[in-house]
């Protein structure tokens, strides 16, 4: 599960199109390689990128298989937990502003 805690969350998610400029942008600052990939995949990673935000306490995705993609946080604070057998929450790890991260549900 992938839980907000006390701010709003303002990241980009690879999964539908959102503005190219400003994304290309954000890429560019936060991929080190983007310089180094073809025209051809750069339009790729474009075309598939999308700007979220949610509030706190928002479940951003779960585990009912889906797959997120590549995360980036602009800002806020992104907390990873699973849920124990007997109902427990145990924080996997946190993700905060210009931290990245794959997850594949």
């Amino acid at each position: 599960m992938l839980l907000l805690r006390n701010k709003i969350l303002e990241m980009i998610v690879m999964g539908t199109a959102a503005s190219r400029e400003e994304t290309k942008n954000i890429l560019s600052s936060y991929l080190p390689f983007w310089d180094s990939i073809t025209d051809s995949q750069r339009e790729r990673f474009l075309a598939s990128a999308t700007r979220r935000k949610y509030g706190a306490g928002a479940t951003v995705g779960g585990a009912a298989g889906e797959c997120t993609g590549l995360i980036i946080v602009l800002s806020g604070q992104l907390r990873v937990y699973t849920v124990t057998s007997d109902g427990r929450e145990i924080t996997v790890y946190r993700l905060s502003g210009r931290d990245m991260c794959l997850f594949s549900g």
